[in-house]
């Protein structure tokens, strides 16, 4: 019932294709009333070997040719079953409808093509019209429109089709009504009021056989039977084939009353039951055939009367258009709920050809989209890449100025390192003088001095040292240019020596001297760890000889 609703609100030929004819029908509503504007038949003569030639030619000469076409499913080939369901049911129609399709497919031994409508009956109860079809009918319905290159945008079974044209003109009935379409070789039947279809149902009986009863009786060819029955068959008076033709009818009333008990057998109230019947189809024309049928079901039944046409089509008989005519009205948005058996495949197909310009459109429009954002990225990329530029050479000026910050605070701290004891010199001329003289007193002919130096110097002097430790990277340390730690006040003289003496006892003594100067804030013995390498050309020649070095600050 969803597929459907791909055709709608777009207009499309209804083409009914049988076996002895094709008729095809452009049909509209017009005031809630069919409106046909326009009806092509063409009869298909059984001799006629090249029938897809002849019917391609028709085809192409009424313009049928890539056009838009509803197809529909004779009621023989389908089936329709009538589904109730109990008030108090959880399930939703779409699962309950499941169910019963997997019932019918383990027993045809295929997975059945089916769709369902709602059926409105009034009442609280809820019913729904199964109708199914096997793949393979549906394959040979739709062999000749594909091979004849139209597009089917819809498959609909014939039922509904009628259903859908005669329902209108008899809107204002309250009870249920029996449209019968007496088609070549087969009897279609379809029950329902209210724009709703109840009950659909089919018998292999037809005009073919009332002509065959007139060839019998008058032992004609079957042509000239046919035209004959056209022309002057009827069920009343006492020409020869009158018996014959009367039995053909008992036989089909039969039928009939067959399908019609298969229909109480479902809707058995009372309020269900036909009010009257109405005829269409080729066989509805067969003289006092409505009065006969009328007579047997005792109700009314009327031949269809005709549509509502535009000046340009003449109907001489619209029963045998009503197929057709309901087909094309299908698309409409005021059309009854149908039945859509297009094949899942055709259907994405024409979900695609419709959505095509959609995608192509959304296509584009991304596309631009696309390229207004790589436009757009492009230009920013651009500027972020000038700016990221800028930020170099601005960078790059930075990097040059901290250079020149760096080689110049090198210059001022070798400079600095040049002055500084220079200038500490020249500081306590005085105070170095005393201390050399009070050294050169107190000093015992034990001991000799190599050197009298201020700190700073000394501690530049100090040579690289190297620190080893197993699984230890080497940590190597340039006391040359290492910054010192701030250990040795700036007043402190270093004084290297030598003494004779093991014990260090004239060493002890020269410092306890240089302590009792008032201009010495302290003495003591350097540390080893501060010591410098020893300089060879201030090395003494004699041997036995013990290194000291002393730290004195002065005051």
């Amino acid at each position: 019932m969803e597929k459907i609703a791909v055709a709608r609100k777009e207009p499309a030929v209804g083409l009914d294709i049988g076996r002895h004819s094709i008729k095809a029908v452009w049909a509209k509503f017009s005031g809630g009333k069919p409106y046909v504007t326009r009806a092509e038949i063409l009869r298909l003569p059984s001799e006629t070997a090249d029938v897809a030639g002849l019917v391609s030619s028709w085809i192409e000469n009424i313009g049928l040719t890539k056009k838009r076409c509803v197809i529909g499913v004779p009621a023989l080939q389908t089936m329709f079953h009538p589904l109730l369901f109990q008030k108090e049911d959880p399930r939703t129609d779409d699962q309950a409808v499941e169910i019963e399709v997997l019932k019918f497919n383990e027993l045809a031994h295929e997975s059945m093509n089916y769709g369902y409508v709602p059926i409105d009956t009034g009442d609280e109860a809820r019913r729904v019209l199964l109708v199914l079809a096997r793949p393979s009918v549906l394959d040979e319905v739709l062999s000749m429109p594909q091979r004849l290159g139209v597009e089917v945008v819809d498959v609909v079974p014939a039922p509904f089709a009628f259903f859908n044209v005669l329902s209108r003109q008899f809107s204002s009935e309250t009870s249920p009504i029996l449209f019968i379409y007496i088609g070549h070789s087969s009897t279609e039947i379809a029950i329902g009021f209210r724009n709703s279809l109840l009950f659909a149902r089919a018998f292999s009986c037809g005009g073919a056989m009332f002509t065959d009863a007139v060839a019998r009786a008058l032992k004609l060819p079957w042509a000239q039977a046919e035209n004959l029955k056209l022309k002057e068959g009827s069920l009343k008076g006492d020409k020869p084939y009158t018996r014959f033709l009367t039995t053909v009818a008992d036989t089909w009333i039969s039928s009939l009353a067959s399908a019609l008990s298969v229909y109480r057998s479902v809707f058995s109230e009372q309020s269900f039951q036909p009010s009257r019947a109405v005829l269409c189809g080729g066989g509805a024309y067969l003289d006092g055939f409505a009065e006969y049928i009328s007579q047997k079901l005792n109700i009314p039944v009327d031949v269809v009367a005709g549509f509502t046409t535009s000046r340009r089509v003449e109907l001489d008989n619209p029963a045998v258009f009503t197929v057709a005519a309901g087909l094309s009205l299908t698309t409409s948005v005021e059309s009854v709920p149908v039945v859509s058996l297009l094949p899942e495949a055709m259907y994405n197909e024409l979900m695609f050809k419709r959505q095509k310009p959609f995608w192509i459109a959304a296509g584009i429009t991304a596309s631009m989209i696309l390229s207004v954002s790589l436009w757009g990225g492009h230009i920013e990329f651009k500027r972020n890449e000038l700016a990221l530029e800028q930020q170099k050479r601005k960078l790059s000026e930075l990097q040059k100025l901290r250079d020149e910050i760096e080689n110049l605070k090198a210059e001022t701290d070798k400079v600095k390192g040049i002055s500084e004891p220079i200038i500490l010199t020249a500081r306590f001329t005085a105070s170095l003088y005393q201390f050399i003289n009070l050294l050169g007193k107190v000093k015992t002919e034990s001991d000799w001095i190599t050197l009298i130096t201020d700190a700073q110097s000394y501690m530049n002097r100090r040579p690289a040292t190297t620190t080893v430790r197993r699984g230890v990277r080497d940590v190597r340390r340039d006391t040359a240019t290492a910054k010192e730690p701030n250990w040795l006040p700036k007043r402190t003289i270093i004084v290297e020596g030598y003494t004779s003496k093991y014990n260090f006892s004239t060493v002890d003594s020269l410092i306890r001297e240089l302590k009792q100067a008032p201009f010495v804030a302290s003495a003591d013995l350097l540390s080893d760890d501060r010591i410098a390498q020893e300089t060879p050309q201030l090395t003494p020649k004699r041997g036995g000889l013990k290194r000291f070095v002393l730290a004195v600050e002065l005051r």
